[in-house]
């Protein structure tokens, strides 16, 4: 972007945008052959928002039951369908209960208008400034670091909210780090028990090593997917800058009137990303 732009939109009041370049959102499912196999996609929306967009993620949710139906039609139409989302501040947890659940409700209303399944949504991060260590044990070593497959679920943790934290995995270097896991949404009534399970049966589902890793699989498809979709958009740049898809953004007239030009997010992921506008049916992740 231009200067001449950056200043022009930091007078409209945009001053807290470093670029307009398009976010990357990775998605994915078990929709594969494997019911173990974890595959998805990407797309790209407007910068700086850590709001997904709902349009966007209706029509991914469509995609993904019409690919889970063509590869194992015996599960389509699933009753229960659990949703690991990343990257949410506290702040954020009521926007993702009603406006992205709706959207994903909307998504499978779209693919089936009497579908009506139930939903467990929870959220994963690591931004939190909570560190374990065994009580008593060892300083400064990494055998002061909590065993692998511990569960933290009392005494530290949120009242008003359904919280935990889990370390599945061993530290290979420093002090490991507990994700933090937040219930939002407990339709399916999933016992507390049962989802820790879950949860750390899916971080031993990488399949590339025969360790568990700290985030779960989907969850660390779905952020390779998201770099995969940067490095994508950063190399059609830097060859094909001319066939950037843009759009124009009006400014008022106050600030000069004149539109500036943007990257067209949907445009971008019309040409870049791999579900060929809802018609391809994946079967095979094409991450590491």
């Amino acid at each position: 972007m231009r200067a001449a732009d950056k200043r022009r939109l930091t007078a409209q009041g945009e001053n807290s945008l470093s670029s307009l370049e398009p976010s990357v959102v990775g998605i994915c499912a078990n929709m594969a052959d494997n019911p173990h196999a974890f595959v998805g996609d990407y797309f790209y929306q407007e910068s700086r928002r850590e709001a997904l967009d709902m349009r966007q993620l209706a029509d991914r949710v469509s995609w993904i039951l019409r690919n889970l139906e063509q590869r194992r039609s015996e599960h389509r139409r699933p009753p229960f369908i659990f949703i690991i989302r990343d990257g949410l501040s506290e702040g954020q947890f009521a926007m993702a209960c009603k406006e992205e659940l709706e959207a994903i409700r909307m998504g499978c209303k779209e693919y089936d208008p009497s579908y009506r399944p139930r939903f467990l949504l929870i959220v994963g991060t690591k931004r939190h400034f909570k560190k374990f260590f065994i009580e008593n044990g060892p300083r400064l070593t990494d055998s002061a670091n909590l065993p692998p497959g511990s569960v933290i679920d009392q005494q530290i943790v949120r009242a008003d909210l359904t919280e935990f934290y889990m370390q599945p995995h061993v530290p290979l270097k420093g002090t490991g780090k507990a994700i933090e896991y937040a219930v939002l949404e407990n339709g399916v009534g999933i016992t507390m028990d049962e989802l820790q399970a879950f949860l750390m049966s899916l971080s031993y589902s990488h399949q590339i090593v025969n360790i568990a890793t700290s985030l779960t699989a989907p969850v660390y498809q779905a952020h390779e997917l998201a770099k995969r979709g940067k490095n994508n958009f950063n190399a059609f740049r830097k060859f094909y800058r001319d066939n950037v898809p843009e759009r124009e953004l009006p400014l008022p007239s106050a600030h000069g009137g004149t539109p500036i030009k943007i990257v067209d997010y949907r445009g971008v992921t019309h040409l870049l990303a791999y579900w060929g506008n809802g018609t391809t049916i994946l079967s095979h992740r094409f991450t590491a």
